[in-house]
């Protein structure tokens, strides 16, 4: 793996953290550590602050379990939207930073495969996730913010297995009372955002 001016910044920065507890006990009774200058100060608290999991993340956890799917989907020229059912298992990784959701469900007589991760970054203050499946190649990705209303909405882009390239989706996530979630998809077609699939998951 090539090092990065980013990498080497997490490495110092986590070497240094775990080193504070030393740091901080004289090695002699006479003789002390300097201590950090400012600029070795702030980057510590910057790292720290960075990769320390928060609400967000405790929020995220709370989602994790196993869960029955329902998913509708519209179809370009369908007459009638399309369903399957799925189960869902997701887990916190990463030291309770990152949602993994596993998903295994039965399309068109075959079996499906999915698996998203959905996390918080400290430093942009957005949420982003990532999904990749065994009926593709490629990889969807999105970014986005919690709406005033509570829920999640993620804007991305997806390839576009018909017409090559990529196309710009969308998922507005609701939590409800019962804990059961919503989850609407749609799709840019045009420039208007078009409802292509909603998944309704409910806890086992």
């Amino acid at each position: 793996m090539r090092n990065t001016p980013w990498l080497c910044c997490v490495v110092c920065c986590a070497l240094l953290v775990s080193a504070l507890p030393a740091v901080a006990v004289p090695v002699q009774e006479d003789q002390e550590q300097p201590p950090l200058s400012a600029e070795e100060a702030a980057m510590m608290k910057a790292m720290t602050e960075s990769m320390t999991p928060g609400a967000e993340h405790a929020a995220l956890a709370e989602r994790a379990g196993t869960y029955d799917m329902k998913v509708t989907m519209w179809e370009p020229g369908a007459e009638e939207p399309s369903s399957i059912t799925g189960t869902a298992e997701r887990t916190m990784i990463f030291g309770g930073r990152v949602l993994q959701e596993h998903v295994t469900a039965e399309v068109m007589g075959m079996p499906f495969e999915g698996e998203a991760r959905t996390g918080y970054d400290n430093v942009t203050a957005t949420y982003w996730s990532t999904w990749i499946d065994n009926m593709s190649t490629g990889l969807n990705s999105s970014t986005g913010k919690k709406l005033e209303d509570g829920s999640l909405e993620l804007i991305g882009e997806a390839p576009n297995p018909i017409a090559g390239g990529m196309i710009k989706q969308k998922s507005v996530l609701r939590r409800r009372e019962d804990g059961s979630e919503l989850d609407t998809m749609y799709e840019q077609r045009d420039g208007e955002w078009v409802k292509t699939m909603e998944i309704v998951y409910t806890p086992k």
